[in-house]
């Protein structure tokens, strides 16, 4: 039917099952330290949020692959598929202040 579309559904965290029936957990490091999810499917605001602890308004994430930076700027809600061994860094946006320590 023209000019008629569907309804988009929200999204869903894809999780994938062992052959027993237990989720796969899933490995990789943010900033250096070592985290893991059962889901396969996460967005670069949940990466920051949770395993960073940071707030997705004053930063964003990169992934590093192969010494190089792939940046998730203005792509805070998009899905990454996640892979064991993942790396990713977090950035804050804007200048940052530096004490020169003469107080």
């Amino acid at each position: 039917m023209e000019g008629s579309r569907r309804p988009q559904r929200p999204h869903q965290p894809v999780r994938v099952l062992d052959r027993d029936g237990v989720p796969r957990v899933i490995h990789f490091k943010v900033d250096g330290e070592p985290c893991e999810t059962e889901k396969h499917e996460l967005t670069p605001d949940e990466i920051i949020r949770v395993f960073g602890g940071r707030d997705p308004a004053t930063t964003y994430l990169v992934q590093i692959v192969a010494g190089q930076k792939e940046s998730y700027q203005g792509k805070g809600s998009i899905p990454i598929m996640m892979h064991d061994g993942m790396r990713f860094q977090i950035l804050s946006i804007g200048p940052m202040t530096v004490s020169d320590g003469s107080f």
